[in-house]
């Protein structure tokens, strides 16, 4: 660490079809973003586009990196 001040944020996946079934999904089963959650993780990385991100981590889970994936495509 550099000793320089830094930001966490912490942020949920877009919708994903299990949300729209309103299934519970942690194993087993993908269940990818629907087309609202991708425009969901879209805004939210056009929000977080101003700010320095340096490294984007998320859970194994389909959903969640597929989220983290459009966040991370928006990093300059």
């Amino acid at each position: 660490m550099s000793g320089k001040p830094f930001r966490v944020y912490f942020v949920r996946h877009g919708e994903s079809k299990a949300n729209a079934l309103h299934v519970f999904s942690n194993t087993g089963v993908k269940h990818p973003l629907t087309v609202a959650g991708i425009e969901q993780a879209k805004a939210l990385a056009n929000r977080l586009s101003p700010e320095k991100i340096s490294a984007v981590f998320s859970s194994p889970l389909l959903r969640a990196t597929q989220t983290a994936e459009i966040k991370a495509s928006y990093i300059v």
